[in-house]
């Protein structure tokens, strides 16, 4: 009987011994597995974006384009002043690279300039450009030409940067000088998105349309000193002439303080006045 009870309570100590090896070995897997898990959950929410979109702008008064990697400095340009419309995003640079793109800023032309040359851009901080840092950096994979040219004409937005060749080579017959390729992009633009872009296309038409009454009330102004000059010449009646000769001089007067007023609209780059002139 003893010897029964002995082998009994040897048995007893055993499966216990392994009910606390097997509790161990559970917790070690199920921390090992919540330890997996979270490393995983941890790569799926820092992953870094290796590009970003360069968003393209156009400015009404000087022609000049505008880009850039910084979806606030976009926001801010396009809310504060009607001259500017934005065109889309442009292509998608590198967030990093071993070649930056510089820009820099020209005050008394109002324009910038952007170039992976750094002998050009000392050339130009020394002619007075203001160096504004690195805008963003050329693909050193070299996916995409983003091409350059020039308008020796233009004061402002004399340079050009696109990754299309047609509108490359619509500039080039209309004068401007095709100087190459000026970077690398990672990854072709992208048209506005009706939906995505909605606020900032609200937000564009709202500018073009303040344009386009600008420009219709000065043409108005235009038109009716014509009109009234033209009357005041050509009536058979004295009383006529005097009345639309100082029609005239009214209009002049007030055409001389819209202009005044508003400066930018006579001074509208001329392929923009001329496509919303209507």
């Amino acid at each position: 009987m003893k010897t029964k009870n002995k082998l009994l309570e040897k048995i007893q100590k055993t499966t216990k011994k392994h009910r606390i090896i097997a509790s161990a070995l559970a917790v070690l897997l199920i921390g090992a597995s919540l330890l997996i898990g979270s490393t995983q959950t941890s790569a799926t929410t820092t992953a870094v974006p290796t590009t970003q979109p360069m968003y393209r702008l156009y400015n009404a008064y000087s022609g000049e384009h505008f880009y850039t990697a910084s979806t606030a400095e976009r926001n801010s340009i396009i809310r504060g002043s009607w001259q500017w419309y934005y065109e889309g995003i442009s292509w998608f640079s590198p967030t990093h690279s071993n070649t930056p793109v510089y820009r820099l800023y020209n005050k008394n032309a109002g324009d910038h300039h952007y170039t992976i040359s750094k002998d050009e851009k000392d050339m130009l901080v020394k002619k007075g450009w203001r160096y504004e840092g690195i805008g963003w950096y050329s693909d050193d994979k070299k996916t995409i030409k983003v091409l350059r040219a020039y308008n020796k004409n233009a004061k402002a937005g004399s340079h050009n940067y696109t990754t299309s060749d047609a509108e490359q080579q619509n500039l080039i017959k209309n004068g401007w000088r095709n100087e190459g390729i000026g970077w690398y992009a990672a990854g072709a633009g992208k048209a506005l998105d009706p939906v995505a872009d909605s606020g900032i296309i609200q937000e564009s038409n709202e500018n073009k349309q303040q344009t386009n009454y600008l420009i219709n009330k000065r043409k108005n102004l235009v038109d009716e000193i014509a009109n009234d000059k033209k009357v005041a010449k050509e009536s058979p009646f004295p009383i006529l002439r005097s009345t639309y000769s100082n029609m005239a001089k009214m209009f002049e007067k007030k055409l001389k303080e819209f202009d005044a007023e508003n400066p930018q609209v006579i001074n509208l780059h001329p392929a923009v006045y001329d496509v919303w002139k209507g």
